[in-house]
């Protein structure tokens, strides 16, 4: 399985967000590390391109979100992407968007 990995610095902090890429052809795995900012969503669906047809999201890693990687989220799992490992914070504000959107 081939692994790549992609970074995000800022002015020399440390880094603020990482994507951790594995693919064998059929599936492609993100793991999501760190702070995801509705600005990195470009990012991500880039690095989900030119793979496997099974997508799978793991965000065990990640720390922070704001409402537009939420709405993002939910966008991917509509679209059939997995999402796994995600922090409760997550699931629970994913589901209040959902109730909002009906």
């Amino acid at each position: 399985m081939g692994a790549t990995s992609h970074g995000l610095r800022t002015g020399g902090m440390q880094e603020m967000f990482r994507i951790e890429k594995d693919c064998d052809g059929s599936v492609t795995r993100l793991r999501l590390i760190g702070r995801i900012e509705s600005d990195l969503i470009a990012s991500i669906r880039s690095a989900m391109s030119n793979c496997g047809a099974h997508k799978i999201l793991d965000l065990s890693e990640v720390t922070l979100v704001d409402l537009g990687v939420v709405r993002f989220l939910i966008r991917c799992e509509d679209e059939g992407i997995e999402l796994v490992k995600y922090p409760p914070y997550v699931s629970e504000w994913m589901l209040r968007e959902r109730e909002e959107e009906e």
